[in-house]
């Protein structure tokens, strides 16, 4: 079917989740951009197929209709007026507000970026990323469409005349958000992004939020996932051990152990990361013997002893070398 062109006016995004998430349609466009068409999908006989068309075609004008809207009265207030009102809307009972939340990413954000030796401007990017970042939850376009989470931040922070790296930052912090999805492009982006997810992981263990079994109703294994999947990709050898002591500053008393959980979850997204690596079980537990504080550092000696076990001497290289530890341990 098709759509009144003047609806192409709307970003790209707002059109994809007025139709995906709404009517469970496909949008269409070229290299150019949109197209005002749409695809869905019908089961049972092709009666009606153009009285059906039709009916959807008023339904999805009516929504972006509402789109428009709702970008037009998001679009009269600039982007920082809205974070006060984030005192308001509850993050995650027992975690406070999500202006609590804005709090603890900038103090949180801005030690990460130090402690990993950035320069004083992107520490100030990083920073206004993080105090802007939630700010679009306020906006009539996300409490309609969640998905555009970041996407709308993105543009309401560069309709409000903000940086571009700290719009590009502010659409990245929520990435990756599923799996497959794409990794924080840009310094600044990555920092907030790891930033927000330990942020998340480790105040929900604070609070005693812990999957349990097949149950993860705060999304904490993707979370989780995301953490490592970050410092892999732009290869920091930081400490999985600071973060966590550094996250949990911030809630103050009555966190003993909690630490040692977190990283025991962490763990087991490792392990997952090694066996995609086709690493098998029994090296995957040697690697980790040797601890997994540093993530980088983890998967190289995991590649390591993957490729060395190849070797055809490698089997009598370990009988040797256990020989040997078996010798000096009677010595002693």
């Amino acid at each position: 079917g098709e759509f009144d062109q003047r609806f192409l006016s709307l970003p790209q995004p707002v059109l994809k989740a007025c139709l995906r998430d709404y009517q469970k349609h496909f949008s269409v466009g070229d290299r150019k951009g949109s197209l005002a068409y749409f695809v869905g999908v019908r089961e049972g006989a092709q009666d009606h197929l153009g009285e059906v068309a039709e009916g959807n075609r008023r339904v999805i004008n009516a929504r972006l209709t509402d789109a428009i809207f709702f970008l037009e009265e998001d679009r009269k207030t600039p982007l920082d007026k809205r974070v006060s009102e984030l005192k308001e809307m509850i993050a995650q009972e027992k975690l406070g507000s999500y202006y609590d939340k804005t709090l603890r990413l900038m103090k949180l954000a801005s030690r990460i970026a130090s402690h990993l030796g950035r320069s004083e401007k992107i520490k100030e990017k990083v920073k206004e990323a993080a105090y802007l970042c939630k700010a679009d939850l306020i906006t009539q376009m996300v409490k309609e469409f969640p998905s555009l989470h970041g996407i709308m931040g993105q543009e309401y922070a560069l309709q409000s005349g903000k940086d571009q790296e700290v719009a590009q930052a502010i659409l990245e912090h929520r990435m990756p958000r599923f799996s497959g999805d794409g990794l924080p492009r840009t310094e600044a982006g990555a920092i907030l992004a790891l930033t927000d997810k330990v942020d998340t992981l480790v105040g929900s263990f604070w609070a005693g939020f812990v999957p349990s079994g097949a149950g993860d109703p705060w999304g904490l294994r993707r979370e989780a996932q995301g953490i490592v999947e970050i410092i892999l990709d732009k290869e920091w050898g930081i400490s999985l051990d600071y973060l966590i002591r550094e996250s949990l500053k911030l809630y103050g008393e009555k966190t003993t152990g909690v630490d040692l959980k977190v990283k025991e979850f962490l763990r087991a997204r490792i392990v997952g990361i090694l066996k995609e690596r086709q690493i098998k079980t029994e090296q995957v537990k040697a690697v980790l013997k040797a601890g997994f504080d540093n993530v980088v550092d983890v998967v190289k000696r995991g590649d390591a002893l993957r490729s060395a076990a190849t070797r055809p001497e490698f089997k009598e290289e370990v009988i040797a070398i256990v020989r040997l530890v078996n010798i000096l341990k009677q010595a002693t």
